[in-house]
This record gives C-alpha cells, structure tokens and sequence, in this order.
C-alpha cells in the first residue's frame, strides 16, 4: 500500500487554504490583487514542500506536465496581480489545485513501489568512472 509523507500533508493544508480563502474572498480589485499574491506565495510553499528530495528527481512526461501547470498558475498569477483579473484568479486557484492533485496522486502512486526515478548524476558518473578513480584509502 503506498503512503504519502509529512511532505505531501502540509501541501494539502496549503491547498486547502488556498480552496478556502478562493471560496470566502469578497470582490473587488484589491482584494483581487492580495489573493493572486497569496496564492502564489502559497503554491510556491507547496512546491518547495512537496519537492521530491534532490537525489531522486522524476523522470519522463510527468516532469514537462506539471512545468507547463506552473507556468500556467505563473502567467495566471501575473495577470491577476497587474491586472486585478477575476477570471486570472479563478485560472491561477484552480491551476494550483490541479498541480497540487496531480503531484499528489502522483507521489502516493510512485513512492512505495519505487516509481519512475533517475540515479542521481553523481551516482551515475562515478559509475561510469569508477575504472578511472583511484582506489578509496581510508583516512582513519
């Protein structure tokens, strides 16, 4: 059975305050403009958060997918702050909540089983180098 980690709960919290103060926002281009700043400051924590761990960063089409969501929330992002766009709003809330649900269906499908994961570079290039280093001498 596949688990999600500590990671992924406190993206949910994130998401799910991001879906509230969407809901109980009141109209107007101030308030427009405030919401478009915190919600991007939001998915930002969300992402920095939910990140995969340095050494094992996915592979494959998942990667270009949720770039493009990004840019999507991003572009959203900058027009609902320059212009105080309700319609920007509702397409940078709602890109955020689909990144958040596709990158957590994602990690609860690919963390136990292992998933589609490249090696880190420095594994891979000593691999491929190890004939070439010098023998490891303990400096005990």
């Amino acid at each position: 059975m596949t688990r999600l980690t500590w990671r992924d709960g406190v993206a949910t919290v994130l998401a799910a305050v991001i879906l509230a103060s969407y809901a109980a926002y009141p109209p107007g281009p101030a308030a427009t403009r405030v919401l478009g700043a915190a919600v991007l400051l939001a998915g930002i924590g969300m992402c920095v958060v939910g990140a995969a761990p340095a050494m094992a960063r996915p592979a494959g089409a998942a990667v270009y997918l949720a770039g493009a969501l990004g840019l999507v929330t991003l572009v959203a992002a900058v027009m609902t702050v320059a212009a105080a766009s309700r319609a920007a709003l509702a397409l940078q809330v709602g890109a955020t909540l689909t990144l958040w649900l596709f990158t957590t269906v994602r990690h609860a499908a690919t963390r136990s089983g292992g998933g589609p994961v490249e090696p880190p570079r420095s594994e891979v290039l000593l691999e491929l180098h190890k004939d070439a280093l010098p023998p490891r001498v303990d400096a005990r």
